[in-house]
């Protein structure tokens, strides 16, 4: 028997969110403990649209020809996953809970009419009988994305609540409802057995710690805090555990085909791998389209991260910036304000006047700390270049002669260091060590 597919979207929440509410998620916490975690998760963008486009289709190049976010529309690099479970006899469909549907409907470029069309409302009972009826029919293949968590939609709550911390929280509270009372729809049909069941987050949403940014809280530039997101897979509960490589929002379409058995090949050669398989050294995550410009008005910079199991570097128009995400998830502490970078392009570490023990003996006096920075950034700073040039490869085979937004031509050999006056709050100049110690 073919299993069902049910692809629940977490809206703008994060593991940090998940995390801090847990008591805002019983029944996605009961659904998790029974999956296979994937802890080291990081999506692929920091905006919806781009993140359902990419796990469509597989892969993080399918809008980069475009230079607008509203005139961006898949490129096919790769089928869209829906498409292809339609061809194999599933029956797709595309729920909506948009509280604001009357006034702003959905935009569904990320799912084709020829697929199926998307049912979109701003009444949870009606939103839950659709799909019920799209459970019935079987094989089933459902996306469900609830907008209820979104910052602004969470404005339905705003009269009830005291703070928007507790509008949030009810927002969160609703959306779990939601899932529970859909799995228990599932459970009374004898449909949920039957059913894989992938969870994952698109973003987190970053409330001005990087900046004003125009009042945005996602589409900002892809700190950890806004990309390392949840993500797990249900399948009868047989699979629960921990699954701590590394995982991208690209890899989860051949996931899922492996996992159904469906076989497909793909010819682009930047499409995402089936995690029951492959495993990755790192993953990479973006606001912008390649050929999208700095948003001067918003002070957003298209950025380009990559991940490893401990750092992550992002590159933009400011240069470059490098954090330890798993001691500072949210990016705050440049690594890079440590050190200067050589002609040659590795990282020298620089004396800080005045600095005490507790910094001292974290990094200056840890060699192994230091060449652990080092030999990291420079793996991170030669894959953030080969990614780059993949990404303008790209974009001149789709656009000969077009108008391509390229990048600085030494982004990749300075350091971001518009905060760094701040930071330290002092002047880098002739070594000195602190004559006494404070702990």
């Amino acid at each position: 028997m073919m299993k069902n597919l049910l692809i629940l979207h977490l809206e703008s929440i994060s593991q940090l969110t998940l995390a801090i509410h847990r008591q805002c998620f019983p029944n996605l916490d009961r659904l998790l403990s029974e999956s296979l975690r994937y802890e080291n998760y990081f999506s692929a963008a920091t905006s919806t649209r781009m993140v359902q486009t990419y796990l469509f289709h597989g892969n993080d190049f399918e809008l980069d020809q475009f230079a607008a976010y509203s005139d961006a529309v898949a490129a096919g690099n790769c089928d869209h996953l829906f498409a292809i479970l339609k061809t194999h006899g599933y029956h797709p469909g595309l729920a909506c809970l948009n509280l604001y549907h009357d006034q702003v409907p959905a935009k569904f470029s990320v799912w084709p009419k020829s697929i199926s069309v998307p049912f979109d409302s701003a009444d949870p009972e009606a939103v839950m009988a659709e799909m019920n009826r799209m459970s019935d029919e079987r094989p089933f293949a459902v996306f469900f994305w609830n907008l209820i968590s979104h910052i602004e939609h969470s404005g339905v709550y705003a009269y009830q609540a005291s703070s928007l911390t507790h509008r949030l929280q009810n927002a969160y509270r609703k959306a779990d409802e939601m899932i529970g009372e859909l799995l228990r729809q599932l459970q009374g049909k004898g449909a949920l057995t039957d059913t894989l069941v992938v969870v994952y987050g698109d973003h987190g949403d970053d409330l001005w710690g990087h900046g004003f940014k125009g009042g945005m809280v996602h589409g900002l530039e892809p700190y950890a805090n806004m990309v390392w997101t949840p993500f797990a897979i249900w399948s009868g509960g047989k699979n629960a555990g921990v699954d701590n490589r590394l995982a991208s929002t690209i890899d989860i379409r051949a996931t899922c085909l492996d996992i159904l058995g469906i076989e497909h090949h793909d010819h682009f050669p930047f499409a995402g791998k089936s995690l029951l398989t492959s495993g990755q050294s790192q993953v990479y995550s973006q606001n912008f389209m390649a050929n999208q410009p700095d948003s001067l008005e918003l002070d957003i910079a298209r950025t380009i991260a990559v991940y490893n199991d401990t750092y992550c570097l992002l590159v933009s128009s400011r240069g470059l910036e490098m954090y330890a995400y798993r001691l500072d998830p949210m990016n705050h502490c440049n690594l890079l304000y440590f050190h200067e970078l050589t002609p040659e392009g590795s990282l020298r570490l620089l004396e800080i006047p005045g600095a005490r023990p507790h910094y001292l003996r974290a990094i200056p006096e840890g060699e192994a700390i230091c060449h652990s920075i080092s030999r990291n950034f420079a793996e991170l700073r030669g894959k953030l270049s080969e990614r780059i040039a993949a990404k303008y490869t790209c974009l001149n085979e789709k656009l000969p002669g077009g108008q391509v937004s390229t990048w600085p031509p030494d982004i990749l050999n300075r350091i971001e260091t518009t905060g760094r006056n701040a930071f330290f709050n002092v002047k880098i100049s002739t070594p000195t060590r602190p004559s006494h110690r404070f702990y």
